[in-house]
Formats: structure tokens, C-alpha cells, sequence
């Protein structure tokens, strides 16, 4: 089975220039944890809840700060087409849970290790 079968299309997003404050609303309203940091169809970090909190809030950094300045990358990838062996490997190599999915090197989702499980 390939990646694309089971990954999540489409998932919320933010920009690098969007702020930390809609950043969190984005996670809040959505009960999510982490947000892909998406510039121009490319995968540049992934923001989590608690780099908003440690490298944000904790550090002083305003509201309207840049997700970018908190934001953890570089960002593993896989592709679509690739097996899912493949991403259960990463999973284990890296110690993560969620890959960024690219096609032609564009971002079109993420795959988390509770997808291979389901």
C-alpha cells in the first residue's frame, strides 16, 4: 500500500509569516496539536503546541510574532507513491510520529504513525 492511500489530504496549515495567536486559534479550534508551516506549496517547519509555548510564550516573544521564529525544521518527507514500510521506517529512524507527504516536491499532506495503525 503507498503513502497516499493513507495519509491526511488537505490538513489545516499556516504560514511562515502568520502569527503565533493564529497559530494557536488554528490549534484550538481544531483540538490540534501541531500545524505544517506551508510557504508557497512547500513543507518549511511544523509548529507545535509546545514550541509555542517554549520557544514563544516562555521566551517573551509578542503574539504577533512569526510562526517561522518558533517552528521546528527541517521537516522529514516522504513521498506519496513511496511504500508505507518506508514511512514506518522513518517513523522508527527519526523517533517522530507525523511525516510531511510531497509529491513533486509540494506538500499535499501528512501521515502519522495512528495512520498505519488504523
Amino acid at each position: 500500500m503507498r503513502v497516499g492511500q493513507k495519509m491526511t489530504h488537505n490538513p489545516v496549515t499556516v504560514r511562515p509569516n502568520d502569527t503565533l495567536d493564529k497559530a494557536a486559534e488554528k490549534m484550538n479550534a481544531g483540538r490540534f496539536r501541531r500545524l505544517p508551516v506551508v510557504d508557497k506549496g512547500d513543507v518549511a517547519g511544523i509548529v507545535t503546541d509546545r514550541d509555542l509555548v517554549r520557544r514563544g510564550l516562555a521566551r517573551g516573544l509578542p503574539a504577533d510574532a512569526r510562526a517561522d521564529s518558533v517552528m521546528s525544521a527541517p521537516v522529514v518527507t516522504i513521498g506519496a507513491e513511496d511504500d508505507l514500510h518506508d514511512a514506518f521506517a522513518l517513523f522508527r529512524t527519526h523517533g517522530i510520529r507525523r511525516v510531511a507527504v510531497v509529491e513533486d516536491e509540494r506538500f499535499i499532506g501528512m501521515i502519522t504513525v495512528d495512520d498505519l495503525l488504523i
